[in-house]
């Protein structure tokens, strides 16, 4: 029943990705999402937001790079 595939669209930095994943892992995918959007956040006031000259894609790639390390 949990294997079945179903589009679960998340929204991450105010942008939409759709994923096509097992139901069963959805909250996983949920959990994933708000964690990368607390992250990206907290880079965002910690090096000054927009105004810092960094882009959207400059937290994005810091939040990448701890997930991953």
């Amino acid at each position: 029943m949990g294997d079945e595939k179903f589009l679960l669209t998340l929204t991450i930095d105010g942008r939409k990705y759709p994923l096509k994943i097992n139901r069963a892992e959805e909250q996983a995918f949920r959990d994933a999402a708000k964690k990368i959007n607390t992250k990206i956040n907290q880079y965002r006031v910690a090096f000054g937001g927009e105004n810092s000259g960094m882009t959207a894609q400059d937290f994005m790639a810091m939040t990448a790079i701890q997930a991953l390390v």
